[in-house]
């Protein structure tokens, strides 16, 4: 049984085990239980994509700076959630709440999401799958850039 943790890194859950042996994930993405306090599942993806929701909407980390907007803040609060029994237990409530938010949104969110690709058909998957794939893209672009460094 594997358990996608963080884009480009892949790992088998350790039955029997109460934490992970090894610690993965991209600083400021991963979520704490990354970091060897617990063992990793499906919420550690939904705290990478409450970070990267807060990203998209300030340019900014959640710990610098969140969004003001009160229903994103209300979501991206719960996705990155310490502890990840208070995150969302699945996408599919994490969808209809950002679903409502489109519905009742704001049209200058709306406008700058829907001239991103990926985002222009306004559909959920197609936008979470571009969230994932633009987090990869950025992520690969970062370990690029510190290598040149070192």
């Amino acid at each position: 049984h594997a358990v996608l943790i963080d884009p480009g890194i892949l790992r088998l859950r350790k039955p029997n085990q109460n934490k992970d042996t090894v610690i993965l994930g991209t600083p400021g993405y991963a979520a704490p239980e990354q970091y060897g306090f617990l063992q990793t599942d499906h919420r550690t993806d939904i705290y990478a994509l409450g970070v990267l929701l807060n990203n998209m909407l300030t340019c900014a980390m959640p710990n610098e700076q969140l969004t003001t907007h009160a229903s994103f803040q209300k979501i991206i609060r719960r996705c990155i959630s310490i502890d990840a029994n208070n995150r969302y237990p699945s996408c599919h409530p994490l969808q209809k709440d950002l679903e409502n938010i489109v519905i009742e949104g704001s049209p200058r969110i709306v406008l700058f999401f829907r001239r991103l690709p990926g985002f222009r058909s306004a559909r959920l998957p197609d936008m979470l799958a571009t969230s994932i794939l633009y987090f990869f893209i950025l992520s690969m672009l970062y370990y690029f850039f510190l290598s040149l460094v070192d």
